[in-house]
Formats: structure tokens, sequence, C-alpha cells
């Protein structure tokens, strides 16, 4: 019989929520054992933030924490991520914006305006913050929009990324 040994473990956990799923919990727990720092509780610690880093569980997370709409498209302006703030201002649930482009969701001029802009960010590579009004599936609104291009490891540009705050009320 294999001798016991004592671990520990260091936890957190915070409340999240998902527009689909209603409340939901992100934790992590990061084991500490009695091993040398040079290879045991540091390196636990190492592969926790490895694959946390890497996880959708830790963008969801950070995505869902903030009121403002973040939003993730591809070259062809088609969204392939987006919070819950960013569902809700374009009116369906996550499932049924995914795959599709800002025709699908607002009036043509302005339509044609987003993704206007969008390319204008794509072919120029910069990340650019302006005040955008369109109409939502919620009303008029005014947002402040921050843009930029995403790239991969090989510096390609292979999307866009934004973040909008509503600042209509300040207005």
């Amino acid at each position: 019989m294999p001798a016991e040994k004592e671990a520990f473990a260091e936890s957190s956990a915070k409340p999240t929520r998902s527009f689909e799923a209603g409340a939901m919990w992100c934790s992590v727990r990061t084991m500490i054992t009695d091993e040398s720092p040079a290879n045991g509780a540091n390196r636990a610690h190492e592969l926790t933030e490895e694959m946390l880093l890497g996880s959708p569980i830790l963008l969801r997370a950070i995505t869902e924490s903030t009121p403002d709409a973040v939003y993730v498209k591809d070259t062809q302006g088609r969204y392939r991520l987006l919070n819950s703030p960013a569902a809700r201002f374009l009116g369906k649930p996550t499932q049924e914006i995914l795959g599709k482009d800002d025709r699908a969701f607002f009036p043509v001029d302005d339509a044609r305006r987003i993704m206007e802009d969008d390319r204008h960010i794509l072919d120029a590579g910069i990340t650019q913050t302006c005040e955008e009004s369109f109409i939502t599936a919620v009303g008029p609104r005014t947002f402040l929009v921050t843009k930029g291009p995403l790239h991969n490891e090989q510096g390609e540009i292979i999307g866009l990324f934004g973040m909008a705050r509503n600042i209509t009320t300040h207005h």
C-alpha cells in the first residue's frame, strides 16, 4: 500500500454570469506540495497558470465580468466570440449570432458603416477608439468603441476585436 502523502491546495472562486446559462462559478485550484520549489510547487503553479491562460474558461470569465460588449470577428466580419452584453445589444442568443455579420442585426446603413469601419481597421492594422451611434435591439445607443486587429503567432491579421461601452446616458 503506498504511503499517504499530505498535500495542500490553494483555491479561489468567483461568481460570473452567462447569457445562456445564468449564474455560474469560475474557480482555480493550485496544488501546493512539499517538493522542492525548483520542481514542485512552483511547477504545479506554472502548469496551472499555463492551462488557465490558454483556457476558454478564463476568456469567458473575463468577458462576462464587464458590462461592456466584447466581441471578436473574423476577417470577413463574422462574429466568432461575444459576451452577454454584446448578445443583448444584438438581440439574439449567442448561438444565433456566431457566424453572422452585422447585416443580420443592424439596419442597412448602420451595418454598412460598421463593416466599413472594421475593414479600415483590418486594412490599416491599427487600433482605434471612437464614439459610434446606431440602432440596437434595445433601441438607439451611443457607444465608446475600441476596435483593433487580432494577430496570429506569425503576425498575420486573423480578425478584429472590439469592446463597446454604452455611453448613451452620458449624452
